[in-house]
């Protein structure tokens, strides 16, 4: 049942997108998961991915993507896949696009492709504020967020650490608003890396886009590595990605980076710790209660 519904959704798509000629779907690369299908297919020119979003709860989020590919792909300082053609309405968002290689799991990474890839997140974010209409800035947590951030993490024996980080949190927020909002993936791990056939590093998925300082696309780069069980050079990475970048002199880059080191794992985290098995919850767990002791300059938290 499933491949007569992927092979009704290529064909659908690839005649919406005005490609008549037959195409062979070699792999379904996701059946719906984030929202859509993603099939890898054979054209006469080569291989292409087509990326077909329909959920009515995702087709924001494409729309967003495919405003990237439309009109930012020129100017973000970082390679996206070419678009071989694309196609949007109310109720779907098609979007045949070059086909590249997966960049290596996190612990095959080498330190100098860690370090190439801060400098890539440099660029991205030294770009100014282009302001579309359709991309949104980055909303900082709802009031409730934050408290209940602290009392997920209270309730899991890590005492004065999640209070304590908040706090630190609203401190950092006023010196993040002082900085102009830069394109920001919002998604940013190597799982949504590819490479070209010359070896450049290409950005795919950019569902999440968004205007923020820029500062969590690192912090998240970071901790998805390490939770994969890589070891990112930090301070190496960190020195690049503030040289590309070129912050102004007078600001305290590293007070921006821990607000967003905290915000990662207080809010954004909890919701996905369910979805591992019980050991990796339990690791989850202690490597998120060991960043948040790290920037708070705090002892770790429990492991249990």
């Amino acid at each position: 049942m499933v491949v007569n519904v992927a092979e009704e959704v290529v064909s659908g798509s690839l005649a919406a997108l005005g490609c008549e000629a037959p195409h062979p779907v070699l792999r379904t690369l996701t059946a719906g998961g984030s929202g859509a299908w993603v099939f890898l297919l054979e054209l006469p020119t080569g291989r292409a991915v087509l990326k077909v979003t329909e959920d009515p709860a995702w087709l924001r989020r494409a729309r967003r993507e495919l405003g990237v590919y439309r009109e930012l792909a020129g100017r973000l300082g970082v390679a996206v896949p070419a678009v071989i053609a694309a196609h949007g309405d109310r109720g779907v968002i098609r979007l045949l696009l070059a086909e590249h290689t997966p960049y290596p799991p996190a612990p095959a990474v080498t330190d100098p492709e860690w370090t190439a890839l801060a400098d890539q997140l440099g660029r991205l974010h030294r770009r100014p504020d282009t302001t579309p209409p359709w991309l949104e800035h980055r909303p900082w947590p709802a009031s409730d967020q934050l408290p209940q951030a602290v009392a997920w993490w209270t309730a899991r024996g890590f005492g004065a650490l999640p209070r304590r980080a908040t706090e630190l949190i609203a401190v950092g927020y006023e010196l993040d608003e002082t900085l102009p909002r830069v394109v920001t993936h919002g998604d940013c791990h190597v799982g949504k890396l590819m490479r070209s056939d010359l070896g450049d590093t290409v950005g795919v998925d950019w569902q999440e886009v968004c205007l923020s300082s820029g500062f969590l696309d690192l912090a998240f780069l970071w901790q998805r590595a390490e939770f994969a069980g890589a070891t990112p050079p930090r301070e190496a990475m960190w020195e690049v990605y503030l040289t590309t970048r070129g912050l102004r002199p007078d600001l305290d880059p590293r007070s921006l980076i821990a607000v967003a080191e905290l915000l990662l794992p207080l809010v954004d985290w909890p919701v996905f710790l369910h979805c591992g098995s019980r050991p990796q919850q339990q690791l989850m767990t202690q490597r998120l209660g060991q960043v948040v002791g790290r920037v708070t300059a705090e002892p770790g938290a429990p492991t249990g």
